[in-house]
């Protein structure tokens, strides 16, 4: 004979097991599983001794002064070899560089550091200082789990695997110029007045406010004409 309230207690306790959710290990969500952060870093360049200071070098520079006019809350350690066999060209590439700090906009904030050169190394000019940067805090390349195997059951939970977002994550922090804009928005820019009166006037003749873009392109047949 069927005991039928031991069936229907093994139903129930059948159903209940379908029906409880599935612990999460990790955040789903990419922001959660590999936050960003602000930390102070530093933001370091490294300039050869040369003869003389190339577009690509002077560009460089532009785009380390324009960091640093970001925060000007640390002064720029300027690090220089000595003792080395080239000390002439290396104070006259310093100097250099120095001049090219100055038409940036760097004064009184620089800090010259002198330091024996290692035997055997690239003599080179190094800039740093120290500013906030958004980081990942989390460190990616970490696989707790082997996706492919199929001697456990720990890639059929249907999860996102524990390294996912961590390079998108990172991507986005070293793209963000300025780390505060992760924290608190920018505040509101001034309305364009002449924009503002532009459309008004246009409203009070009866007439569509907005811009009309237009863009008229050669043919082909004509551009060696």
């Amino acid at each position: 004979m069927i005991d039928r309230p031991l069936i229907l207690t093994t139903l129930v306790i059948l159903l209940a097991g379908c029906a409880s959710e599935p612990v999460s290990r990790l955040g789903q969500d990419v922001a959660s599983r590999h936050p960003i952060a602000m930390q102070d870093d530093y933001q370091v360049m490294s300039l050869p001794v040369a003869a003389q200071l190339d577009g690509e070098s002077r560009m460089k520079i532009a785009g380390f002064a324009s960091a640093w006019r970001q925060d000007r809350s640390q002064k720029i350690e300027v690090r220089m070899p000595i003792k080395t066999p080239q000390d002439k060209l290396v104070r006259a590439q310093f100097e250099r560089v120095r001049q090219q700090l100055l038409s940036e906009g760097v004064r009184g904030s620089v800090r010259l550091i002198r330091e024996p050169a290692i035997l055997g190394e690239t003599l080179n000019i190094s800039l740093r200082f120290m500013r906030s940067k958004a980081n990942v805090v989390t460190p990616c390349g970490v696989w707790p789990d082997d996706l492919a195997s199929a001697s456990s059951l720990s890639g059929w939970d249907n999860e996102p695997y524990a390294n996912f977002g961590c390079a998108y994550q990172t991507m986005m922090a070293v793209q963000t110029a300025d780390p505060r804009d992760l924290t608190s928005m920018r505040a509101a820019s001034p309305a364009d007045g002449e924009m503002r009166a532009r459309a008004l006037a246009a409203i009070r003749r009866g007439q569509d406010p907005s811009v009309t873009w237009g863009m008229q392109a050669p043919s082909i047949g004509g551009a060696d004409q």
